[in-house]
């Protein structure tokens, strides 16, 4: 399981997720790529194909941006899911 610390001080889910998605893309092309980052590109990547992130960002005012909330990412080999101030958990596609 990775988890990743999703930063929403300045912008929304959509934003941070593709952020993450091309520092790990970029990580790949620097170095050597390994299993691991791959298969977070991979992660990501799928996320933005498969969930509605603008629809998650009205449903959670959290993940709308502009907010201290702690939001963390954790990709599994088969979930995919965000939690929220160390709580509520949003499950993914």
């Amino acid at each position: 399981m990775k988890k990743i610390e999703l930063n929403l001080k300045k912008h929304c889910i959509k934003t941070e997720i593709n952020k993450q998605y091309e520092k790990a893309v970029s990580q790949c092309i620097k170095k050597k790529s390994d299993e691991e980052l791959e298969n977070i590109v991979e992660s990501l990547k799928n996320i933005m194909e498969n969930n509605d992130l603008i629809a998650l960002r009205g449903k959670y005012k959290e993940l709308a941006g502009n907010t201290d909330v702690k939001a963390e990412l954790y990709l599994e080999d088969i979930k995919k899911y965000i939690v929220l101030n160390n709580s509520e958990k949003i499950t993914l596609n």
